[in-house]
């Protein structure tokens, strides 16, 4: 893929009203260029396989259960974090060992002291899964965020970082990344306490919440994701989207 695109348009090849009433939000045509820009550096990483879409489809499908939910929601959070290990800068370690056949079997192995995971409540829990498969070793810290719904700012509820990540590759794991409020203050925030570098791991992007982190943090900071989706509407909610990830992955919503 030598550039990027958005989710295809609906059937009748129409798309729903876009925002224009965030002024404080950039048009998805301007996000969509210093997305395209960071694509081309590497520093935004857009996952597009045949698997990836399939996951994306069934979490965006409204049909899908709560258990179809949370079983691809953390598969596809799987997938994002091996991706984004692969592309740490963390220390490896040349690791030996005896295979049946008293062979020696000699490979480099991550450093996981080296890593920390920052997960935002609750649709951010997805990713633990992964984690878990992946860098079992790897310290997971929570920075628990709200949404004001009038101004769209991020509230701060708890935070569960600790007071020094000097040295430390974090990865901040957030499902949706809408407005990117949220997600840039707790990218800040692992900076200001001494990160050396921060991944941006989400499933479901805008090119609105996308483009503001890439600006924010031009240096030592990438986004893994898939494609990216329309936008955001009057309530700053990705358009097609999802709906509420969290609610979704745990059932916190009345049946109609």
């Amino acid at each position: 893929m030598s550039s990027i695109s958005i989710a295809p348009e609906t059937p009748n090849g129409t798309k729903p009203f876009i925002s224009s009433q965030l002024p404080k939000f950039q048009s998805t045509q301007d996000a969509l260029e210093i997305c395209q820009a960071s694509f081309e550096t590497r520093r935004l990483q857009i996952l597009d396989g045949a698997l990836v879409a399939g996951a994306v489809l069934r979490l965006c499908n409204t049909a899908s259960d709560m258990e179809t939910f949370k079983r691809t929601a953390s598969y596809l959070g799987g997938i994002i974090v091996a991706d984004a290990l692969n592309n740490t800068t963390s220390a490896r370690l040349r690791r030996s060992v005896t295979t049946p056949n008293q062979r020696f079997l000699t490979v480099e192995t991550l450093i996981q002291d080296d890593m920390a995971f920052v997960i935002i409540p609750r649709a951010g829990l997805a990713f633990r899964e992964g984690i878990d498969a992946h860098v079992p070793n790897a310290h997971q810290y929570f920075l628990d965020m709200k949404r004001d719904e009038l101004t769209h700012d991020p509230l701060m509820i708890a935070d569960k970082m600790p007071k020094s990540l000097k040295g430390k590759e974090v990865f901040v794991c957030d499902p949706m990344l809408a407005t990117g409020g949220s997600a840039e203050v707790t990218v800040e925030t692992a900076f200001e306490r001494g990160a050396r570098y921060v991944h941006m791991l989400a499933m479901i992007p805008a090119p609105q919440g996308t483009a503001r982190l890439l600006e924010a943090f031009p240096e030592n900071f990438d986004i893994t994701t898939t494609q990216l989706h329309w936008g955001v509407n009057d309530n700053a909610y990705i358009v097609p989207g999802l709906g509420d990830a969290g609610d979704r992955f745990f059932g916190a919503y009345e049946k109609e």
